[in-house]
């Protein structure tokens, strides 16, 4: 305990053990708080919302709107993204999102401290907090992302799984939140399920082998009640709204072009997917994580060290699996790291030796990979509080918003063509056709852009807002701009850091 030296009686202790969880739990909340400022955006901005955000807000407007996501917008996430968005945009139109994205940094940060508890004191678990969460900043890009809502999911399953295997501890309850947990990764993205695949073969192997067949099939069974809590709702709530088949067409069947459209043969996506294996492999704090385990598993030969270890490395092939090696997807990462640090920290707390070098390699981990990241984390969070009344959105994001805005009513649809969402959001305008951005749909699948193409001239919205790039996309809708009589109504040439845009109107 934190003041375990002092004397006290009973109701001292008791005062004590409250005094420390309550400063525990404040110092959890502030950190999560200053994490939460790198959001683009946080409580003291409106900061320009990055590509996929944008979309995920998108798509909440229009639900709240009375439409449906894969219904009337397109999009390949899960729905559970957008119902968050929902939810976020009715607290607050601007600050809704950021508290949800502070109240999931804070929940993830208590069960990564819980995980580090289950082996170490106190003092050593929030080190290993500080230590395992500042490799989450290079991978937040911005936030509101499926990775970063999945977070909580991730590490409360890894903490019930851990507290089985190493303690025997499981109840009806922690059954049901872990296959809750599973099923709300699943309606995020599918992919990010790791640590289930592997830790169900775990309990399925340790069981057959004592076999405790009746044990198993009542973990099955609550652990699919936890799933259909979660999973039978947001079906039905597809179904009812005849979005069932759309969302089988967009998350699954189009998810698998995407995962496969790299535009290369079958050998070259092995390779690219490689690359990316080793992009998110190649981090001191994951290497170090491996090493850790493998010593530990040489040194207590326990099975379970065997089973996390190739979680790890799951972990790190599921994430790469696109083959692309978009930061974000790193997050997921992050909740496997506390357990192989926590090893660390118990072999310092079992030492009797007194010998130092553990604690010094944690003293090492913590001021080369931990500390840096916090201090800048801190300098970023007081240089927005001190210009909380500036303006981040970027001059040409503002212009175009403006031009919509002149140009047509609320009641208008428009297009905005390749992928700029935060235009529709922040000019209050829904799209004309069912593909609100079309760069990736489009390019992947031709018949989406067909329907695409069918839509915007069918309906010829009032503003079209056209990036300048080449290839099938921006010459097809130019087609329509001519042939349906558009004029232009802004231009902007491009420059270094942005491209060409122009605002065609009717």
């Amino acid at each position: 305990m934190l003041f375990e030296n002092c004397n006290l009686g009973k109701k001292g202790k008791l005062f004590n053990h409250i005094l420390e969880k309550l400063l525990i739990g404040i110092f959890i909340f502030f950190i999560s708080f200053i994490f939460a400022l790198q959001s683009s955006n946080d409580i003291w901005h409106t900061g320009i919302t990055y590509t996929d955000s944008s979309v995920f807000k998108y798509v909440a407007r229009v639900i709240i709107a009375g439409g449906m996501p894969y219904r009337d917008t397109f999009d390949h996430k899960g729905p559970l993204i957008y119902l968050i968005d929902v939810v976020g945009i009715l607290i607050d139109k601007e600050r809704g999102i950021w508290i949800l994205e502070l109240l999931t940094i804070c929940s993830t940060f208590v069960f990564l401290y819980m995980i580090a508890r289950l082996k170490c004191n106190k003092l050593v678990s929030l080190l290993i907090l500080l230590l395992s969460s500042a490799s989450l900043f290079k991978y937040f890009e911005g936030g509101n992302l499926v990775e970063e809502f999945a977070l909580p999911f991730i590490a409360i399953s890894i903490f019930i799984f851990l507290d089985y295997f190493l303690n025997s501890r499981i109840n009806v309850c922690r059954l049901i939140v872990c296959g809750f947990s599973f099923g709300s990764v699943c309606m995020l993205r599918i992919n990010m399920v790791a640590i289930w695949f592997v830790m169900c073969l775990g309990v399925l192997y340790q069981n057959i082998r004592k076999g405790n067949y009746k044990e198993l099939l009542r973990f099955c069974y609550f652990f699919m009640i936890g799933i259909a809590i979660i999973c039978v709702p947001i079906i039905i709530w597809l179904i009812y709204n005849h979005a069932f088949l759309e969302f089988i067409d967009d998350y699954f069947v189009f998810n698998n072009l995407y995962s496969k459209a790299m535009g290369m043969g079958s050998e070259m996506k092995i390779t690219m997917r490689g690359q990316a294996f080793i992009t998110f492999l190649n981090d001191g704090v994951v290497l170090f994580s491996i090493c850790i385990l493998i010593y530990n598993y040489i040194r207590e030969k326990q099975i379970f060290d065997f089973f996390y270890l190739a979680y790890i490395f799951v972990n790190v092939m599921t994430v790469a699996l696109s083959g692309r090696s978009f930061m974000h997807y790193g997050m997921v990462l992050v909740p496997a790291l506390v357990y192989p640090f926590a090893c660390l920290g118990k072999w310092c707390n079992n030492d009797k030796k007194g010998n130092m070098e553990i604690p010094l390699f944690l003293i090492y981990m913590m001021v080369v990979f931990a500390l840096p990241s916090w201090l800048n984390a801190a300098n970023n969070a007081l240089q927005e509080y001190a210009g909380r009344d500036g303006n981040y959105i970027d001059d040409l994001t503002l212009q175009v918003t403006n031009i919509v805005k002149e140009n047509s009513t609320e009641s208008d649809e428009i297009i905005v063509c390749g992928n700029w969402n935060i235009i529709y959001n922040m000019a209050e305008r829904f799209s004309a056709s069912k593909y609100s951005y079309q760069n990736m749909p489009c390019t992947i699948d031709a018949n989406r852009l067909e329907e695409y193409c069918t839509e915007v001239e069918q309906k010829q919205p009032k503003i079209i807002v056209l990036t300048l790039t080449n290839g099938s996309l921006y010459n097809r809708t130019m087609e329509i701009v001519n042939r349906c009589g558009y004029k232009e109504i802004f231009n902007y040439p491009g420059s270094e850091t942005q491209g060409s845009v122009c605002v065609y109107g009717k």
